[in-house]
């Protein structure tokens, strides 16, 4: 990067990409600038070529500099650069972000998928009810705005979310199911089989508001998010306000979901979000014949599997298609490594799991993991 003269820097700050939400200094786009002759030059880097905002930088740079002569050199940022400036813009949108009503002791763990039809919103409630069977205090949040269904799984498509006052201020009292607390965009609504006719932009502004202005439980410590399928609005508001998400990816044992959830491990990544593992739904069926029980895999196999080798996460478990228990069973195992990598103090801690996990590695003459203690002693 060339040198920027202090004044010249002071001015070029005032400049907002709206897209990335700071300023192009900050952002480092601003390679070089000064005054010479009466002559404003300046180095702009965009983040592609054909950026939409050039005009408009163009416009407030003249504006900023009105009586001199302006000459800019365009360039386009290489993969480096653009990663950089990404996560200049994520820690730039995370500290001006008003804070929500959750906890800081409450861990969010996002349910999500490249597209629709894996079954993620299943796999969220039953995840919730596992947590809650295994004496946590867990919320739903249904932030799929557009396919909303927390209300039908749940069996609470008549009821309607009310307000509460808390401390001079009017919030949203979440729905009590069997325990759980449950917000969605469904519960909302006078009519929810209407369609909504909203724009991407919008569907943020909605997660945000049942994050802010929602009266979730401050004792509550999973809050299970039912994301929309694919990248959108969605994801950057959680990565935005809720920065220390965790993300389980689903998708089918298919490879059509496979290759189209990795462009959403893609997304998280940019988003500075972790996706800890993959869930493989609607993986097998049992069947019970003349000749004995025989495992048919009617989606196919290896979609999971194939999944987690290219962002490297574990396939933390393939859930049947069959009867609720077996279901269970199995989504039991995503709760499992939701207590071990988070770890709800007092109850479960990362000193009790080390213990266990070594007792029991004794126990079966096998080498220990502890691995996942650095994670947790690194934070």
């Amino acid at each position: 990067m060339g040198v920027v003269e202090d004044a010249v820097k002071e001015k070029l700050s005032s400049i907002y990409d709206p897209e990335l939400g700071s300023d192009i200094v900050s952002l480092g786009m601003v390679r070089d600038a000064f005054i010479a002759d009466g002559v404003l030059r300046v180095s702009i880097a965009l983040t592609i070529s054909g950026c939409p905002m050039r005009a408009e930088i163009l416009r407030r740079v003249r504006e900023e500099f009105d009586g001199l002569e302006v000459k800019v050199q365009w360039s386009e940022m290489d993969a480096d650069m653009r990663k950089e400036t990404m996560k200049r813009a994520r820690k730039s949108a995370q500290a001006r972000a008003e804070g929500t009503k959750i906890s800081e002791s409450t861990y969010v763990v996002a349910i999500a998928s490249g597209k629709g039809g894996v079954g993620k919103s299943t796999v969220a409630a039953d995840l919730c009810g596992v947590l809650n069977q295994r004496g946590y205090r867990v919320g739903l949040l249904d932030a799929d705005v557009w396919g909303h269904s927390a209300p039908i799984i749940t069996g609470e498509e008549g009821s309607r979310l009310s307000a509460v006052e808390v401390s001079g201020e009017n919030l949203i009292q979440p729905l009590e199911h069997d325990g759980i607390q449950i917000v969605s965009v469904g519960l909302m609504l006078d009519d929810p089989d209407a369609s909504l006719m909203w724009r991407g932009a919008m569907l943020g502004k909605a997660v945000e508001q049942m994050l802010r202005d929602v009266n979730w439980d401050s004792k509550l410590n999973y809050l299970i998010v039912d994301m929309p399928p694919g990248t959108g609005d969605v994801m950057m508001t959680i990565s935005r306000l809720l920065s220390k998400t965790q993300i389980y990816l689903v998708t089918n044992p298919t490879a059509l979901s496979s290759k189209v959830a990795q462009r959403l491990w893609d997304a998280a990544l940019k988003s500075g979000v972790r996706v800890v593992g993959v869930v493989e739904n609607m993986s097998y069926l049992d069947v019970s014949t003349k000749e004995g029980p025989i495992r048919v895999q009617p989606f196919g196999q290896g979609g999971g599997q194939d999944l987690a080798e290219r962002v490297g996460v574990s396939v933390l478990a393939q859930i049947p298609i069959g009867s609720t228990a077996e279901r269970l069973n199995a989504v039991g195992e995503i709760a499992d490594d939701i207590e071990r990598r988070m770890p709800v103090a007092g109850r479960h801690g990362c000193a009790a799991d080390m213990l266990k996990r070594v007792q029991d590695a004794f126990t079966n003459s096998v080498e220990p993991d502890v691995s996942f203690a650095k994670d947790e002693l690194s934070k």
